[in-house]
């Protein structure tokens, strides 16, 4: 069962870590607009590297709707 463990938001894009025990690793899960963007799921074993990377994608989402 994933543990939720962050939740980022940049407008209509959202972005949740999680912990997942079964695999020890972090997942980062996108949504937008409250669809979530299939595909999008990034792993690694690393909870730093998964904010860090969530953030990275949602500001070149940002970005890319100006």
């Amino acid at each position: 069962m994933l543990k939720l463990t962050k939740t980022l938001i940049h407008h209509d894009l959202i972005a949740k870590i999680y912990f997942d025990p079964e695999w020890d690793e972090f997942v980062a899960k996108f949504r937008c607009g409250g669809t979530p963007l299939e595909g999008c799921d990034y792993h690694t074993d690393d909870r730093d590297d998964a904010i860090d990377t969530a953030k990275f994608e949602m500001d070149r989402y940002a970005t890319r709707q100006r």
